[in-house]
């Protein structure tokens, strides 16, 4: 059966279900941390790249065993922009449900955050977070498509020797 190119869907859906796989999985880790170990809730801020950046890869390790290749830089390009946008998304979803659920008695609504950040401050900081994203999500794309084309060959030279 010869390789092909695995749709820009497909890509979107692995990516989804391993970013909200894995946000969950490092959110009950950094809760029973927290509660059971005493580390401190500052500590595990910087697990919160690990899902968008691993369900990157692990979106790109999928297209790169379906299509034996690496994928197209403007196919990485694409799927980095849908990753960027699906992970603010993701983000502004779980900041409104939080919000909602927590209810600390402070407004911390988008229009009382924008209102004290001032709008040019907060579209700066939200236009600089997706690019950030973008870039990261795009290379992660390609370098998890590239170690499973990597990671085929090895076991094919194995097989024949």
């Amino acid at each position: 059966m010869a390789p092909q190119q695995p749709s820009l869907v497909s890509s979107i859906l692995v990516f989804t279900a391993s970013f909200i796989l894995l946000a969950v999985i490092v959110n009950v880790v950094l809760w029973v941390l927290i509660t059971y170990a005493g580390m401190g809730s500052e500590s595990g801020s910087a697990l919160g790249w690990m899902p968008p950046i691993i369900g990157a890869m692990m979106a790109g390790q999928r297209y790169g065993k379906l299509a034996g290749a690496k994928p197209p830089q403007s196919y990485s390009w694409m799927a980095g922009f849908a990753f960027a946008v699906l992970t603010m998304a993701l983000i502004a979803l779980a900041y409104f449900v939080m919000f909602q659920l927590i209810q600390t008695g402070a407004d911390m609504s988008f229009g009382a955050l924008m209102d004290d950040m001032g709008l040019n401050l907060f579209l700066g900081v939200f236009g600089g977070l997706f690019v950030l994203m973008w870039v990261l999500q795009r290379f992660a794309f390609s370098f998890g498509a590239g170690q499973a084309v990597k990671l085929a060959a090895m076991q094919a030279a194995k097989q024949k020797g």
